[in-house]
């Protein structure tokens, strides 16, 4: 029977093939495909693309990205995501697929495989198997008035912030790969409208996951904006293709904002120990103030374990709380010196004066961290290196609230230049639409972005400057970098006008 089953499927797969094959030759003749070749080496990804100019559409926004409010319905978008995974909603057609297909089904939705390379058949079936998964649960969540997960995130304090479940939110990727397994196979096919529509449904996915305010949550959406401009750059180098230009153009900016959740994680810190968030109006026996002491030494000792979900036991904060006993002398000079009376800090219990300072202190550091999240990217990478570089200083210093910020504050830099890098990728999509759109009036690529007159040619971002650009012979280079800024990401298109 297993034999008869492999057969039956390396027939299917032949038939794919052959059909690819076949399309191929009669291309010519108005099947579209999409000419996008990816090559990766030492951190460089370059896209080789044929593109056909095109001129702006007529209306200027036929293909929309995103949901406009007069087609939203009634509804919270969650419901339906949750729905969708119940039943083996969401991962019976997964393991349908990969029982068929086996690992080939991961380049069939992501760039690693070459739209043309991908046997049609084989494609269409796949895409098959989630038409009424995404047709009765993805297709209404999308244009649902309201997203309210009901997580109460703020509420959240000590350990649950850590070991809070979000299955959910991680199922959300298997969405989006199916939505740009669909998306390839109408691209394949030349329903541009089907694939913008899909390419909408991914692009709201991830906007409404990015309402959750956990930084994780955040990347995941941004991971998800990725694998949907992944679609976009598929669209473009298609046949045929309608420009993408003002599409793009109306996407949210951030499509991500990840400053709420980076303001309540900043307070995570005092938070996992709720005894921290009034300090400086409490009113303790010595005792307490101690056994305060000691819990906050266990979360700076055993952070790591605590994050992963393990349990700690009290006497492994025993090394910390001694450097904590031995900054009493700078901590009490602070309290002084922020204006509280040199008396009233000697009559303190040592663990309240302690305390008092380590909260200030943290909050000092976050404020510090949040400063950046009010400039753009490239400006706010001095004022994250210097409050990050600050968090391995607390033994030297001193200071018990930079061990403790150390330990938990989250890694606001690396978030940052996530967010930044899909502002810098959509931009450089829009300034190849704009190509496009001269090529369509003038037959021919322009030799630089100042000749594009049919539309304004976005900035980069991160340079605040033209995206650089010239032309190789008939070869069109639009660059993007390391210099740019973006650390360890740099990518390029090579771009041919279709003949």
């Amino acid at each position: 029977m297993n034999c008869l089953m492999n057969k039956q499927r390396r027939i299917k797969l032949l038939i794919g093939v052959i059909a690819s094959f076949a399309a191929a030759c009669i291309a010519k003749g108005g099947v579209t495909l999409a000419d996008v070749t990816v090559h990766e080496k030492d951190s460089l990804t370059t896209y080789k693309m044929v593109v056909t100019p095109a001129a702006e559409p007529s209306p200027a926004f036929k293909h929309r990205l995103t949901v406009g409010v007069e087609e939203t319905i009634p509804g919270n978008a969650i419901t339906h995501y949750l729905r969708s995974f119940g039943e083996g909603g969401l991962t019976g057609p997964w393991k349908r697929a990969t029982e068929e297909f086996g690992r080939d089904l991961d380049g069939w939705y992501g760039p690693s495989t070459k739209l043309e390379d991908v046997p049609k058949e084989g494609l269409r079936e796949a895409s098959a198997m989630f038409d009424s998964y995404v047709n009765n649960h993805i297709a209404r969540a999308t244009i649902c008035r309201d997203c309210e997960w009901g997580l109460a995130e703020e509420k959240l304090y000590g350990v649950e912030m850590f070991a809070f479940p979000l299955p959910s939110l991680q199922q959300t990727r298997s969405i989006s790969r199916a939505l740009a397994l669909r998306t390839r196979f109408a691209i394949q096919e030349g329903r541009f409208d089907d694939a913008v529509e899909h390419l909408r449904m991914n692009f709201q996915l991830a906007k409404n996951v990015g309402k959750v305010k956990f930084l994780v949550a955040d990347l995941i959406a941004i991971a998800e904006i990725g694998i949907a401009t992944n679609g976009v750059i598929d669209l473009i180098g298609a046949k045929d293709s309608p420009n993408m230009y003002w599409s793009l153009a109306e996407l949210h900016d951030p499509q991500v904002d990840v400053r709420d959740s980076i303001r309540l994680e900043l307070t995570w810190g005092l938070r996992f120990i709720p005894e921290l968030i009034d300090v400086e109006k409490a009113e303790h026996s010595e005792e307490e103030w101690s056994r305060i002491l000691r819990k906050a030494g266990d979360v700076v000792a055993n952070a790591n374990t605590i994050i992963n979900g393990g349990q700690i036991g009290p006497t492994n904060s025993l090394p910390t709380v001694a450097v904590a006993m031995a900054s009493y002398p700078a901590a009490k000079k602070r309290l002084v010196e922020s204006g509280m009376e040199a008396e009233k800090v000697a009559t303190m219990p040592v663990g309240q004066v302690l305390l008092i300072d380590m909260v200030r202190e943290f909050r000092r550091i976050a404020d510090e961290h949040e400063k950046g999240l009010y400039f753009s990217y490239r400006n706010a990478i001095p004022l994250l290196d210097a409050a990050e570089g600050e968090l391995g200083d607390g033994i030297r210093t001193m200071s018990f609230g930079k061990l403790l910020a150390g330990q938990l504050m989250p890694a606001l830099l690396q978030v940052r230049a996530a967010s930044a890098r899909v502002h810098w990728q959509r931009n450089a999509l829009q300034v190849i639409e704009a190509v496009r759109m001269h090529a369509a009036e003038t037959g021919a690529f322009p030799k630089s972005l100042d000749e594009i007159t049919a539309v304004p040619v976005p900035l980069n971002p991160l340079t605040n400057k033209n995206y650089v650009y010239w032309l190789d012979g008939e070869m069109a280079v639009l660059d993007m970098p390391r210099s740019d800024g973006m650390p360890g990401i740099a990518w390029r298109f090579e771009l041919e006008l279709a003949k």
